[in-house]
């Protein structure tokens, strides 16, 4: 599939899907800016053209601005949130973090408790994968847009560094151990990788390469049979929801019908390094 073939499926596809709007980048010939109604309903869009047999990378969603006399507003909205008594403290953790203003608290003795928060669309991506997460599927959410207000200029994105393969190859265990040392996996042993892929998540701020290829070096004093011994934790797998508030602005969700990966936009070291400096 041709990147030109993917641009005829996605403006057949605004003729009928009536919350889809479709445009070529002005930066860019190759990429198409593609607007929705919220993370879940770019997450479905892309989820059927995968299975139609696309592939493409999708960069971090953004909300879409509107500026008035100079300055930039963003959208709120009202968030219901029904639940069980049991993660009142979890959800307001959450909240708490995401800057919402919380409106109205009851409790029913049939719906359990019903949360009622104010909230930018901004600080909500991502919000209902991991409230779901969070209660075991025991929640209930709905949005009613209530309007612009002026943008509050806070970054509040808080997530910690990646791990990033240095080599390209086939994952194996030995390098998966010393990666989970480190983190958590997104991959599995004999899994191809390439490089710039990312491939954990670190417990602390900052990227950190590794190779997640490497093998045991075989000499007279050991042999293969050692990896044996080896035991991984599961290697944790995003749905393409969640990776889409996962991913930060350097960072792509490479899409193809086999499989669903996190990249960084630049592949190299090197290009890294250069494009960080440039901003400098």
């Amino acid at each position: 599939m041709t990147s030109r073939e993917l641009k005829e499926r996605l403006r057949e596809e605004a003729e009928t899907n009536l919350g889809l709007k479709v445009s070529d980048d002005s930066q860019d010939s190759i990429r198409m800016v593609v607007s929705g109604r919220g993370e879940l309903h770019l997450a479905v869009l892309i989820e059927k053209l995968r299975r139609e047999g696309f592939a493409m990378e999708v960069g971090k969603p953004e909300v879409i601005l509107k500026t008035i006399e100079g300055k930039n507003y963003e959208p709120f909205s009202e968030l219901t949130i029904l639940t069980s008594e049991d993660f009142v403290g979890t959800i307001s953790a959450e909240m708490g973090k995401r800057k919402a203003e919380m409106l109205d608290m009851t409790k029913d003795e049939k719906d359990g408790i019903k949360m009622i928060y104010k909230i930018s669309e901004r600080n909500a991506l991502g919000l209902r994968s991991n409230l779901m997460t969070e209660t075991r599927g025991q929640v209930s959410l709905s949005f009613l847009f209530l309007g612009y207000e002026l943008k509050n200029e806070d970054n509040l994105k808080n997530r910690n560094g990646v791990m990033i393969a240095s080599e390209s190859g086939k994952a194996l265990s030995f390098g998966l151990d010393l990666a989970q040392k480190r983190g958590i996996t997104f991959v599995e042993p004999t899994e191809p990788v390439y490089e710039g892929q990312i491939v954990g998540l670190r417990p602390v701020i900052g990227d950190l390469e590794i190779n997640v290829c490497k093998g045991k070096q075989l000499t007279n004093m050991r042999s293969a049979g050692n990896d044996d011994a080896i035991i991984l934790a599961p290697a944790v797998k995003y749905s393409i929801e969640e990776a889409l508030d996962f991913i930060e602005a350097d960072e792509l969700i490479d899409i193809t019908p086999k499989a669903v990966r996190l990249r960084k936009r630049h592949l190299t070291k090197v290009d890294r390094v250069r494009t960080q400096r440039a901003k400098l």
